[in-house]
């Protein structure tokens, strides 16, 4: 059985004034180590957290070692009474202690240059790891109550996966035979990093893709709809070198899909369009632009509203005299 670190451990002096009534923890170990000393645990008293750290190897050969950190996240817990742990809630609490792990290894990159140092995200934890609650102040290994976490998010590349039929190899193999004529590419590219992002854990990393991948896509479809509409390769030209994105979808892309039945105004609440504008765009210039932190519910909604977005245009493109010059994007959303 599992022990957690905080038995014996010292609350450091910058977390000591916080008066808790309980602890919940999780401890793993980390893919490299921390130059954080035995002894010496890192607390912030604005997260209310603290970081345990111990010191680990595994013999490589007769002659190398590979040092790690194991270490236990201790949140500092407020509410009295014992609490009962959903899943769910236990999922969060361990968002945030990532979030201050990260946080952690932001600090000491500040001040010192640690080439091996680096963010984590689930897809770095263990596939299952122990959780530890003390529903007291008092630290008493024997009042400590021992959970499991499961990590579905734990890295499987050492399972082996679906092998592709025939069928679906012959499709791969046409791809890779006709892909240089595929203009939408690298949107297909970005959605797809995008959607691996998110679903590995790296959510700001993840929006930030996706809203590449539709600048790549709206533009592409305007210069679509500029040949279809008999412009002249000059002017698509200075449209696509100078146009930015907002005018490009309010004097180029809204006019095309209004005339063909789909509501495209960024301003009307209710609209696809405004939802992409309000969940996906100025959420991932929040990000870019002033550093905002995203969550997994900002992510995956990005995610939800980004196929919806291009489903709709996709349907109504389909629906309109020029059909046939657009890709079938059914692999795109899927």
């Amino acid at each position: 059985m599992e022990k957690s670190y905080l038995v014996g451990s010292r609350i450091n002096k910058n977390i000591s004034r916080i008066k808790p009534s309980g602890y919940l923890s999780f401890q793993f170990d980390l893919p490299f180590q921390l130059p954080v000393p035995k002894g010496i645990n890192l607390g912030s008293t604005y997260a209310k957290k603290m970081i345990i750290c111990r010191e680990k190897y595994r013999e490589i050969n007769e002659t190398t070692k590979q040092y790690y950190s194991s270490i236990e996240v201790v949140s500092f817990l407020l509410k009295s009474g014992r609490l009962d742990f959903s899943d769910d809630l236990l999922s969060d609490y361990l968002n945030d202690s990532i979030e201050f792990i990260n946080n952690t290894i932001e600090s000491i990159l500040n001040y010192h240059q640690y080439t091996e140092l680096r963010e984590i995200s689930r897809l770095d934890l263990p596939q299952h790891f122990p959780v530890f609650y003390l529903p007291s102040s008092i630290i008493n290994e024997n009042k400590i109550r021992t959970m499991m976490f499961v990590n579905k998010e734990y890295d499987n590349s050492l399972f082996p996966i679906p092998m592709l039929n025939v069928e679906q190899l012959e499709e791969v193999a046409n791809f890779l035979e006709n892909k240089t004529d595929e203009v939408f590419l690298s949107s297909t590219r970005y959605h797809s990093r995008g959607r691996y992002d998110i679903d590995h854990g790296y959510y700001q990393e993840g929006l930030i893709k996706l809203q590449t991948a539709m600048e790549i896509f709206l533009y592409t479809v305007t210069k679509f709809i500029m040949i279809h509409e008999g412009e002249t390769k000059k002017k698509i030209s200075n449209v696509m070198k100078r146009t930015n994105f907002k005018n490009l979808i309010d004097q180029h892309l809204a006019p095309f899909f209004k005339k063909n039945g789909l509501s495209f105004d960024r301003e009307k609440n209710g609209t696809i369009l405004n939802d992409y504008w309000r969940l996906v765009y100025l959420l991932r210039n929040e990000a870019v632009h002033e550093g905002k932190k995203i969550f997994e519910e900002d992510a995956r909604r990005a995610l939800d509203v980004v196929n919806s977005f291009i489903k709709e245009m996709v349907d109504t493109i389909l629906k309109s005299d020029f059909k046939t010059s657009i890709y079938d994007f059914s692999n795109f959303i899927r």
